[in-house]
């Protein structure tokens, strides 16, 4: 392994460590300025490593989580989900990155069209698909950056049921 190439995985562990931050917030808004952050860190990784889609597919990302975060409306909304189709049409050439395409397309419509729950579960599913591209260009800190997010976000609904489901429970029995 040479010095770059260690210099180049470094950055990933960066981007992953302010994804770990970001998908242990419970408020939206810390949510997606630390999936910014990680985004653009780790287009730059992606680049490095020399996948020029997922390069460019993570800064798509990061204008989407700009967009959600300063203009959450319809019209952005549909100029980020046309820049994605108009990318994958140009570029996608294995599955991986269809899987990565569409992981954008249904994180871009929670981003803003969802909140709380429903936006961690499409998170949670866009995370699973992205784990594909990310095994193909051999990028270890996204294999354990989505590993790990798989399980803070799966655990996270999981205790947001759990406690919806104690709530119900204490009314009916209060009652």
């Amino acid at each position: 392994m040479t010095t770059s190439y260690l210099i180049i995985q470094s950055l990933g562990v960066i981007s992953m460590i302010i994804g770990w931050w970001a998908a242990k917030q419970t408020k939206d808004q810390y949510f997606i300025s630390g999936n910014l952050s990680a985004a653009v860190i780790t287009a730059i990784h992606f680049g490095l490593l020399g996948s020029h889609y997922a390069m460019l597919n993570q800064l798509l990302n990061a204008f989407r989580f700009y967009g959600a975060s300063r203009f959450k409306c319809r019209a952005v909304f549909v100029l980020i989900i046309a820049m994605c189709l108009l990318q994958g049409y140009l570029m996608i050439d294995c599955w991986q990155q269809l899987a990565m395409m569409i992981a954008t397309l249904i994180s871009t419509y929670a981003l803003f069209y969802c909140h709380t729950n429903k936006l961690r579960a499409l998170f949670l599913l866009s995370t699973l698909l992205n784990l594909a591209m990310s095994v193909q260009m051999g990028s270890w800190s996204s294999i354990i950056y989505q590993v790990i997010t798989v399980s803070l976000l799966a655990k996270q609904l999981i205790n947001h049921h759990q406690n919806s489901t104690n709530t119900r429970l204490n009314k009916a029995i209060a009652n």
